[in-house]
């Protein structure tokens, strides 16, 4: 595993020692309880922000239940980018350009490797429902309707992929200190088919996963530093469970990493400004890459060919849900990514595209998607999904 990269945020434990000062003088006051109520820490929620999970299992038509499927995929920052249109045989998958995450990805590739990522679900999880899907990148040409699936008869046979729709998360906790087998690496890059694409799957003793881990984390730092773009991410912070269900979207302190008893001082705490989830977003960086088993890139040769995002976006849930069948946890750290936008779109030259090229190895082919990979130390919550309901567009 990498050695951890220095010591502790000072910062970081600063501002936590703060807000526990905070919970304190609330506790003192009397009003634990009614912030536990408030923020919806006790009590029942509504409306559910988990309840797209459970719709999964509901009985209908075969198309609705395959869009169904596709609003539990990953997607960037939990902003769910996506409008469906769903006919008796076919589905349309539209772009939702108002849901993106601003200057943390200007050109929108990673919205629409979020698209992608729902229609290769919708593709996996067809022929449970006894259909099989013939999918149309870009019918129009350049958007906004992103696929068109078609959806043909066919034996309905569950796979091992699509049960693992229902168990993929995103794990932002650190991993369990235990390797991952070479051969199994190679057989997840395997599942890169696509010659358009390059998977490459670096162990955590190699010397390149050095270089990504210190990358990360500078990039986060970077990230931070930038009030556009900590601004952006902040935008989708969701700091209490009522703050959740009143969304259905977004990250929140859920799903941050934190163990179930943080997470339940968290969400009681008074909510913290954009600068302090930053720090917690350092720290947490920090020992995400320093507790991994293995690091990966997907590369292109076009960083903007809308279609070869959307095949990003599909090579990530394929190799997510993998990773989920064979008990093992994963986590996008797109940091250094977004910082190559950050520049060519504000025309910067701060040496990001050469950190990341030494790591990709062949200036040819650009990192567009990294990740972190291991076996999990526990189970990863689910995030809250907007329903169905509120997707569909006639």
């Amino acid at each position: 595993m990498p050695a951890p990269l220095h010591t502790p945020n000072v910062t970081t434990r600063r501002h936590i020692l703060r807000r526990l000062a905070l919970g304190t003088a609330l506790a003192a006051t009397g009003g634990l309880a009614w912030r536990a109520a408030d923020t919806g820490v006790i009590g029942p929620l509504s409306p559910d922000p988990w309840q797209a999970w459970a719709e999964l299992e509901l009985p209908g038509p075969p198309a609705l239940r395959i869009a169904r499927a596709g609003i539990l995929s990953a997607n960037a920052h939990n902003t769910q980018p996506w409008r469906l249109r769903v006919e008796d045989e076919a589905i349309d998958v539209l772009v939702d350009e108002s849901r993106n995450i601003g200057d943390f990805d200007p050109f929108r590739r990673e919205q629409w490797q979020s698209l992608g990522c729902l229609i290769e679900t919708m593709a996996v999880f067809a022929p449970e429902v006894g259909r099989q899907a013939s999918i149309t990148l870009l019918p129009d040409g350049t958007g906004p309707r992103a696929a068109r699936l078609a959806l043909m008869p066919a034996p309905a046979a569950a796979s091992d992929l699509s049960r693992a729709i229902r168990h993929r998360h995103t794990e932002r906790a650190p991993f369990a200190d235990k390797a991952v087998a070479p051969e199994q690496l190679a057989a997840l890059a395997a599942l890169a088919d696509d010659p358009a694409l390059r998977l490459t799957l670096i162990p955590a003793d190699a010397p390149a996963a050095g270089l990504f881990a210190r990358g990360s984390v500078e990039a986060t730092r970077a990230i931070v530093a930038d009030p556009d773009m900590n601004g952006a991410s902040h935008h989708w912070m969701r700091n209490s469970p009522r703050a959740v269900a009143r969304h259905r979207d977004g990250i929140s302190v859920a799903t941050a990493g934190l163990s179930p008893v943080m997470t339940t001082i968290a969400q009681l705490l008074p909510e913290p400004s954009p600068e302090m989830i930053g720090d917690y977003w350092v720290g947490g960086t920090e020992q995400a890459v320093a507790a991994s088993a293995a690091f990966g890139l997907i590369q292109v040769r076009d960083l903007d060919d809308r279609r070869g995002q959307l095949a990003v976006g599909r090579l990530w849930q394929r190799l997510h849900l993998t990773l989920t069948v064979a008990g093992l946890a994963a986590q996008p750290l797109n940091q250094m990514a977004e910082m190559v936008d950050r520049d060519r779109a504000t025309k910067q030259s701060r040496g990001w595209a050469e950190k990341l090229g030494a790591i990709g190895g062949d200036p040819a082919w650009h990192p567009t998607f990294l990740f972190r990979l291991g076996h999990p130390a526990r189970t990863a919550p689910a995030s809250a999904r907007r329903p169905l309901e509120m997707v569909l567009v006639t």
